[in-house]
């Protein structure tokens, strides 16, 4: 609003009638343009933080690549006005709050695990960008399908198996296999599941008509999966 005013402002407070009062809050062209830059700063804030202030849909899925992006614009500003005082000290200000949500967004698997439940992304946007080897020797992104696998066989919840007679002449063939459950097995079929989910292609994104990430599991493709896991 303050730049819609910039004309209007400027004329009243160089005005001869109102110079004595107001002759001193008038800004150079240099405060004007220093007010400029800080509005473009934070102007990207707000346009990413509408994407996360939404009520009828999931926003966690955005939650990295928001952050990630306000990183990536504000250090390349921040090499851009480097000479300018005042602007070079709000962005290295607001590098280090991001900085911080960061590290707490690392503490928890909840934002990858949502980002790769959104059948529209999946591993696309980590495997582009979370290319960085870990100690371990994987990338970043191999880390986060093996979190998300492994929260996947913790929580999803197995169907409930029909009952199975305790002895009949077909079953007496098999010995006694069928005698225990096999975690192994158990486990090894929802590992499976996880990973056809992942091999499938990604669906058609909301904005070109396709479904949201709550439609998609809500039509039962491993139904309650998707709220059990947070």
């Amino acid at each position: 609003m303050i730049l819609q005013l910039h004309k209007v402002l400027h004329s009243i407070c160089g005005d001869s009638d109102f110079e004595e009062a107001l002759g001193k809050y008038k800004l150079t062209a240099a405060g004007w343009q220093k007010i400029e830059l800080l509005h473009k700063i934070l102007g990207k804030v707000h346009d990413r933080q509408q994407l996360l202030s939404a009520e009828q849909y999931p926003t966690l899925f955005e939650s990295i690549p928001v952050i990630e992006y306000l990183q990536s614009q504000w250090e390349q500003l921040q090499d851009k006005y480097d000479d300018i005082l005042g602007v070079h000290e709000v962005i290295k200000a607001g590098l280090h709050k991001l900085a911080i949500y960061y590290l707490k967004m690392e503490a928890t698997n909840a934002y990858g695990n949502a980002m790769i439940l959104t059948p529209y992304i999946k591993m696309k946007y980590l495997n582009k960008w979370w290319t960085d080897i870990t100690p371990s020797g994987s990338t970043l992104a191999e880390e986060a399908k093996e979190a998300f696998i492994k929260c996947f066989n913790e929580c999803y919840a197995k169907p409930a198996a029909p009952p199975v007679p305790k002895e009949t002449t077909s079953l007496s063939i098999w010995g006694n296999m069928f005698d225990d459950d096999d975690d192994d097995d158990v486990a090894n079929e929802r590992l499976s599941e996880a990973e056809h989910y992942l091999a499938e292609p990604l669906s058609i994104l909301p904005e070109k008509g396709g479904i949201s990430a709550l439609e998609f599991w809500m039509m039962g493709v491993i139904y309650g999966f998707y709220f059990i896991v947070f």
